[in-house]
């Protein structure tokens, strides 16, 4: 093989660590192993295979790479049959350090296990036995802490469970676990998550994250400064709005002036900007003047955003973080408590997990010191056998890994050996704690020489010249440093590798259906039949092209993979998916395990339903309604038990039923779990009934998947059905599924459905990437409760005597970098599915056209796309689209926007047209003659009236707002009788009437009132400095500000209720725009509704303040009445919900409500 002039140097570097950045396609495995067979076949190295560890990302590279390296050498061997090194080191590589780094890990504590003092026959549990453990051990824990009546816990119960979903509890404790176990030292990571909450306020500003926050901000302080430029530009262009060169000029300066401060109070002050009115200049283009005011009044958002995230009154940040150091002492201290008890726990029965293996390994090679940590005798003997370290895959190692390999390197010595291969920019495992910032950190400090070496392999020869230059279109774009730690240079970007001759000129297919052409249909429909459409016209197309050669990539396939392959068979086109989900779902298992359920139990009502319906017992639906009959209240158990003593067949049915069930229910004492499930499944029949069902080769393929996971269940530390049937629900509530079994070859001529994290690794000829329009996944960044394995925890604080949660500034800042995080992963992801195509791209989208192509259009002629966009416009599709329309693309990009036409024959149409065909259906029943049974039930089902018509429009959640207008309905006349009628002012022609007047007004009170600093609200100047301020940073609209009178809030203050809200505000005791959620009767709806049933009120509450240990609400209306009696009638049910609410949430007494009526400038007591 012909090797470049970079793969060369590779091969040959010797003498030092080398770390290989190696972009998609580039051969980086084929250079790894060729550098070592020459390594091992050079005998004056003195290297042999024994002599060298390689980790590996996966056993089946592991094995490619041993398989491989064993036909160099026989080859070798072939040439030279008497050399008895080869023979040697052919012998050798079946048991060389050619692993995977938890085989490695293994490895050395088998062998040196009594460093630590660990029994050696110890046993890797599987997951599903390890989450009943974690259950158990947690369970214990929670149990004793309330036995104990531990008031710490029991409040952070309340705030963050509720009182009631402990699985939250779990779930937390869990979380912070796992991050702790991807540390080299746990308890040490936790310890100082707890002592970031601790420190003195002197030392806020310098936590990690908020250091990398004050980064962050100035970094967008440098976008706005960038895109100032760009308008003033446009300002001074023939035609632009030049007399908003001043102003934009002076933005400019105080943005780039704000730049120098290096703290957050030095940032706050210096942004406390107030902004100018551009001035008119109606003589110049409309177009101009609507894009420079459009990204301007983007940058203030974007800075007023940065003010109320981050640069709120820094003391205040710090008391808010120190108020939730209780919090985060019960949570760490849990935590701590859980991983003690679940070692001990594992200990018990001598099971370990994967991270055990790493940290037993870690313990036998390094010894922490007060100094930081020391090598072992063991590790310096280790390094002594191993010339040589080969990482493979290194952008996904993390850094328990990087201490191990280290610590059996001979670096230490004055003998750097490590050889580190990967690519950053496909780093994709970060939810298996991959820490991609080793790779940066190496590929930043390495140079081009001497012993610690970083160098390029950036050819790539897999994919033809288009699909190469669309990715570095959109990378270079895309990829930044300040989004995922590494950015797309030219020395990382693709260079085209294969040989050009003859090769087509193609393009960059991107279909996007237009959302709002096709209402009444799912998106994922669309989609599904994009695909149809596509691998129809590309079979068309190309005769040579073969199904296999296509592949559709998803970023997760769990949801969507059964739909996209549903849609391609129903028009006969072939196609298969990993079933990585639905085994435990699949009806013949399902109906096993319902079976188990119901021997364990039989009074499980739906289980045994299930069993009754299904094959072990076969009973009609009608038998089962005759069975149950009226006994709503009595269990379905005990009315097969009481149907079993009559006389006709369904009763003999029915014993036949009890009898089974009670004949397994006797095995199941003393059989193991094996061998009951394989009695079911073998000797009931029901093996051989699967097989007779549709895919029954797929469904017998199941039930033997079944009895080997009961095989395997009697290998761990727990027993019985009981436990089998915990050990399945964990399996299935943590998403821990087997998949169904798979019955396809690799070589069948099928289309491939596939996620993206499967396809890593893998090419296509074609390369079809659905779903480009779903936005990423960042829920996680929006918990109260956010871990980070460099920054900590983030916590949202509770005040639990108010019953009120506060967001932190600490939360929000950890939750910035977080998402920064996940969506440079995402980028990252993207990265993966671009590269896998060999020939051809194609990709999906089905999006609101004319609202994102306004967005795409200014980032594209933007000809840049900044930080914020990326952090604002989450989807794959808002990433391709401005690099696809624009002219300065190098590679070609085809857009097609599809229409429902164009969709038409495939399956839209049937699901678009379902109503119609139901109707149809309906109407066929004419057809029918009037006579018989059948007829009789169907006219009988059509003619039934269902007999709680009363509670038909029942909800079960109402908002106030419909209460208090179904109130004010009913009060119509009571208003028509004492208000007078109102004169009616005759309005200019000129003026434009809208229907809404009276809501904008009445929105636009209630904004000001909502943000009213009271401190600064002396005078009518004062206000309208205020309201100013406010329109500048985008919180109120000039439209809003100009239906209020600034003089109503001056009357307000002065009002006795004004004054008493102006000293809660001085006391922290007020809170505005405050929602709620309470549970009522429904009778309290509407008095004909059932006393029993229960509904969801929501509502948010204007205000209310704490006085004298009591709360008072207060409602500001714009009503135009003259009397407060309407008010009254028109809200008093809206008050008194409050009041009841309130009082409920913060369990202290409502002390009065009242109505601020802005027109009659008086407070109405309620």
């Amino acid at each position: 093989m012909e090797w470049t002039k970079e793969q060369q140097k590779v091969i040959d570097f010797r003498g030092g660590n080398l770390l290989v950045s190696a972009a998609a396609g580039s051969g980086k495995t084929a250079v790894m192993i060729e550098r070592i067979i020459r390594k091992v076949l050079d005998e004056k190295e003195h290297t042999g295979i024994d002599d060298i560890v390689v980790v590996t990302f996966t056993k089946a590279a592991a094995e490619e790479m041993k398989t491989r390296l064993s036909r160099a050498f026989e080859k070798e061997l072939s040439a030279n049959p008497d050399n008895r090194y080869l023979i040697r080191q052919i012998s050798l590589v079946d048991s060389a350090r050619i692993c995977t780094i938890d085989s490695f890990c293994s490895y050395i504590v088998r062998n040196y296990y009594n460093a630590i003092g660990i029994d050696p026959s110890f046993r890797i549990a599987d997951e599903g036995e390890l989450n009943l453990m974690r259950a158990d051990v947690m369970s214990d824990i929670i149990e004793r802490h309330f036995a104990d009546n531990d008031g710490a816990f029991e409040d952070f119960v309340e705030a963050f469970a509720g009182g009631k979903k402990l699985d939250r509890i779990y779930d937390i404790i869990i979380g912070l676990h796992r991050f702790a176990q991807s540390n080299p030292w746990p308890s040490e990571w936790i310890n100082k998550c707890l002592r970031d909450y601790l420190v003195d306020e002197d030392e806020y500003e310098n936590l990690p994250v908020v250091k990398d926050t004050i980064g962050y901000i100035k970094a967008s302080l440098a976008e706005c400064v960038q895109e100032y430029g760009e308008i003033l530009d446009e300002c001074c262009q023939p035609g632009g709005p030049n007399k908003y060169s001043p102003v934009i000029e002076e933005e400019r300066e105080r943005l780039q002036k704000a730049m120098e401060g290096n703290t957050l109070e030095e940032l706050e002050t210096a942004l406390d900007i107030k902004y100018s009115r551009l001035p008119a200049d109606k003589n110049t283009s409309e177009d101009a003047r609507t894009y420079v005011k459009n990204i301007r009044d983007g940058i203030k958002k974007r800075i007023a955003a940065l003010k109320d995230n981050y640069l709120t009154d820094v003391h205040r940040q710090y008391g808010d973080m120190a108020q939730c150091s209780h919090y985060v002492r019960t949570i760490t201290s849990l935590t701590s408590e859980f991983t003690d008890a679940y070692q001990k726990a594992k200990a018990a029965s001598n099971i370990v997990d994967f991270p055990d293996i790493e940290h037993y390994a870690l313990d036998i090679l390094v010894k922490r010191t007060d100094e930081g940590y020391e090598y072992t005798e063991i590790a310096d003997e280790l390094a002594a056998q191993y010339k040589e370290i080969y990482i493979d895959e290194y952008q996904d190692s993390n850094l328990v890994q990087e201490l191990i390999l280290k610590a059996v390197s001979r670096e230490r010595f004055g003998n750097p050996d490590m050889f580190m291969v990967g690519d950053v920019k496909q780093s994709i495992y970060k939810f298996r704690m991959a820490n991609p910032g080793l790779f940066i950190e190496k590929y930043h400090s390495y140079g081009k020489e001497g012993s610690h070496v970083c160098m390029e392999l950036h050819k790539n020869f897999r994919s033809r010249k288009n699909v190469i230059n669309s990715v570095n279109d959109v990378f270079y774009m895309a990829m930044k440093e300040e989004i995922g730690g590494i950015g797309y240079s030219r020395e990382a970007a693709l260079n085209y590798g294969l040989n050009a001759e003859g090769e087509a000129d193609d393009t960059t297919d991107i279909y996007i259906a237009d959302k709002d052409g096709f209402e009444g249909v799912e998106t994922s429909d669309i989609y599904y039949n994009m695909a149809v459409n596509v691998v129809k016209r590309l079979m068309s197309e190309n005769s040579n092209l073969r199904y296999r050669d296509i592949v559709i990539l998803l970023r997760s396939d769990k949801k969507d993979a059964p739909g996209y392959a549903a849609a391609l068979n129903a028009h006969n086109i072939p196609c298969v998916y990993s079933k990585t989900t639905g085994y435990f779902d699949s009806y013949e298992v399902s109906k096993v395990l319902d079976l188990l359920r119901v021997i364990d139990n039989p009074r499980q009502e739906i289980p045994l339903a299930g069993v009754m319906r299904s094959f072990f017992a076969a009973f009609t639906t009608e038998e089962l309604a005759v069975i149950k009959g009226r006994k709503r209240r009595t269990q379905l158990y005990d009315c097969v038990i009481e149907y079993a003593g009559r006389e006709d067949d369904t009763a003999a049915r029915c014993r036949n039923l009890l009898d089974f069930i009670e004949h397994y229910r006797k095995i199941s004492r003393v059989a193991t779990i094996n061998e009951l499930i394989s009695d079911i499944i073998y000797n009931s029949g029901y093996y051989e009934y699967a097989g007779t069902m549709t895919g029954g080769k797929l469904r017998k393929a199941n039930l033997e998947m079944l009895v080997q996971k009961a095989r395997e269940f009697e290998k761990t530390s727990y027993s019985g059905l009981f436990n089998f049937l915990r050990y399945i629900e964990k399996l299935r509530k943590y998403e821990v599924d087997y998949g169904e079994a798979q019955s396809e070859s690799e070589e069948d001529d099928v289309v491939r459905i596939m996620s993206i994290h499967k396809s890593k690794g893998l090419e296509f000829p074609v390369v079809i990437l659905g779903n480009s329009a779903k936005e990423y996944n960042l829920d996680d960044t929006k918990n109260d409760i956010i871990y980070d394995s460099e920054f900590g925890i983030g916590i949202s604080d509770v005040d639990l005597k108010y019953r009120i949660k506060y967001d932190t500034a600490y939360r929000r800042m950890l939750s910035r970098r977080m998402k920064a995080d996940d969506i440079g992963e995402e980028l990252r992801i993207l990265y993966v599915a671009m590269t896998r195509a060999v020939d051809k791209l194609i990709v999906l989208g089905v999006t609101s056209c004319d609202k994102r192509m306004e967005v795409w259009k200014r980032c594209s002629s933007s000809g840049r796309m900044g930080i914020n966009y990326i952090m604002e416009n989450r989807s794959y599709l808002d990433i391709i689209m401005p690099l696809a329309i624009n002219s300065g693309s190098i590679g070609k990009f085809d857009v097609h926007v599809i229409d429902r036409d164009e969709l038409s024959h495939t399956a839209v149409a049937p699901l678009i047209d379902r109503s119609v065909e139901i109707k149809r259906m309906i109407t066929g029943l004419s057809d029918i003659e009037n006579d018989g049974k059948d007829y009789e039930m169907m006219c009988k089902a059509l003619d039934y009236v269902y007999p709680h018509n009363n509670v038909y429009s029942l909800r079960a959640k109402y908002s106030v707002s419909e209460l208090k207008h179904k109130a004010m309905e009913e009060s119509e006349l009571l208003e028509a009788q004492i208000t007078p009628p109102e004169k009616i002012k005759p309005v200019p022609e000129f003026i434009e009437k809208t229907e809404n007047d009276g809501i904008s007004r009445g929105n636009a009170y209630h904004k000001v009132f909502e943000l009213l600093d009271y401190d600064h609200a002396q005078d009518i100047d004062a206000i309208r400095r205020q309201l100013d301020g406010w329109i500048d940073e985008g919180r109120i609209s000039m439209e809003y500000a100009g239906l209020v009178n600034l003089r109503k809030y001056t009357d307000f203050l002065e009002t006795d209720l004004g004054k008493r809200m102006k000293k809660a505000y001085d006391d922290n005791k007020l809170y505005r725009e405050q929602p709620f959620t309470m549970e009522v009767s429904s009778s309290e709806i509407d008095p004909s509704y059932p006393e029993d049933e229960k509904v969801l009120i929501q509502g948010i509450i204007d205000a209310f303040f704490f006085e004298d240990d009591k709360v008072y609400i207060v409602d500001y209306k714009t009503d135009r009445v003259s009397s407060d009696v309407v008010l009254t009638e028109r809200y008093g049910r809206q008050l008194s919900l409050y009041s009841e609410a309130l009082s409920k949430i913060t369990g202290m007494e409502c002390g009065g409500c009242y109505i601020y009526s802005v027109h009659l400038n008086r407070a109405v007591i309620i």
